[in-house]
């Protein structure tokens, strides 16, 4: 249902619920202690201008030692190296000053979006979530009539966010319906992630040391 919200200048509006994944159990934003909502707030705020900025700023950097080249490879030295020189400082203020002015624009606009879960300081969990609801949502489309596939190619990130947005955080029947699934599909991704890593952390024996061990095993 939808929360009816008054603005300062008593104009009433309504507002869809923002289903938040907090450890797998969905949250209605609206529906939280006004504390935490401030809480949440501020939190986002320091990461969209702190954190989001930040890497727009290292992009501007980044294009400006290419010579405009926006995909160019410039190494991360290279980027902090020119942050940290003092002959910087004015052109650093003006990329800083342009990057905070677009996200304060969009904010404004209602254009910032909510970004990918993979991105922005998302925690290992958050990503494996991501993940997890992918794999429901490809195998869901998969079963229409015709089929449909997961967007590819450009824009091909902020189409899936969208995908995941409208038909997992804001369709509570869609979420029961393949509740089941999606505990299968982050339990195997958990079970993968955790394989990977302990076959990361094995000793590499010499080949002496493996002879020696093949030695002692029955054939």
């Amino acid at each position: 249902m939808p929360h009816t919200l008054t603005l300062e200048n008593g104009t009433s509006v309504a507002i869809a619920p923002l289903m938040l994944d907090m450890g797998g159990t969905p949250v209605d934003f609206f529906t939280l202690p006004e504390a935490s909502m401030i809480g949440y707030a501020k939190r986002g705020n320091r990461v969209v201008f702190g954190n989001e900025a930040s890497s727009e700023v290292n992009r501007q950097i980044r294009k400006y030692l290419a010579n405009g080249d926006a995909d160019a490879k410039v190494e991360t030295a290279a980027i902090t190296a020119w942050r940290d020189d003092e002959a910087n400082v004015a052109k650093l203020d003006e990329f800083e000053s342009s990057a905070a002015a677009s996200y304060r624009d969009k904010v404004l606009a209602g254009e910032l979006g909510q970004g990918r879960a993979g991105t922005g300081g998302a925690s290992a969990l958050e990503k494996m979530q991501t993940a997890a609801i992918k794999a429901v949502l490809v195998y869901a489309m998969s079963k229409l009539s015709p089929p449909m596939a997961w967007p590819t190619g450009k824009g091909a990130a902020e189409k899936g966010d969208e995908l995941i947005d409208s038909l997992w955080h804001n369709n509570e029947a869609v979420r029961t319906k393949f509740a089941k699934r999606y505990d299968r599909e982050l339990n195997a991704i958990k079970a993968e992630r955790a394989a990977r890593a302990a076959s990361k952390a094995q000793p590499v024996a010499s080949v002496s040391d493996i002879a020696s061990a093949l030695g002692n095993i029955a054939a």
